[in-house]
């Protein structure tokens, strides 16, 4: 049997609120994008650190692809955070863009699927901030947001320990208006 997205979250969510705010805990560490500061942001090496540390909570950050799957990824475009501009395939769809208020030029999400995601490696967004991380470039794929849940989940059933994943979608009105509402499927 298939749980859907909503139906894990909730889950997760109920569990975590009855167990660990009825002890009155004032404080929730949260893993935001995992523990960027020892791995690459939104991968699962960064999420797997912010849970073994203890965290509360992790946050991923969340765009549609093309076909609709939920990829956690920095941003929609592409370049920033992968390997994408290595592949001539795709060397036909880098365009300009106006996203919110902001015009950029790369390759977007919303223009692969998520079978084409997976093609693709991470890489470190800020290696200026974080040069030690460049050691992982081109190691970790993009996840999709079942895989950052399964993270989670999959941590529980080997700890007892709920971690609880917030969710930042990140430009949902400009994926409304493109046809890949992201509000829907989470």
């Amino acid at each position: 049997m298939s749980i859907s997205i909503f139906n894990r979250l909730f889950l997760i969510g109920t569990l975590y609120s009855c167990s660990v705010f009825s002890q009155a805990k004032e404080i929730a560490v949260i893993g935001h994008a995992g523990a960027p500061s020892f791995a690459i942001a939104n991968t699962l090496p960064s999420y797997q650190r912010a849970i073994n540390d203890g965290t509360d909570f992790i946050e991923t950050d969340i765009v549609p692809t093309k076909d609709g799957a939920l990829i956690s990824i920095h941003e929609n475009e592409l370049s920033l955070t992968t390997n994408v501009s290595s592949f001539s395939q795709f060397a036909n769809r880098k365009t300009s863009k106006l996203v919110g208020a902001k015009y950029y030029t790369g390759w977007f999400s919303e223009d692969f699927t998520l079978s084409e995601i997976k093609m693709l490696k991470v890489h470190e967004r800020g290696p200026n901030t974080r040069p030690e991380n460049t050691a992982y470039d081109g190691l970790y794929n993009v996840l999709t947001l079942d895989e950052v849940i399964n993270i989670a989940e999959q941590n529980y059933n080997r700890t007892g320990k709920i971690t609880g994943i917030y969710i930042e979608m990140k430009k949902p009105a400009y994926f409304t208006t493109v046809g890949l509402p992201v509000e829907s499927k989470v």
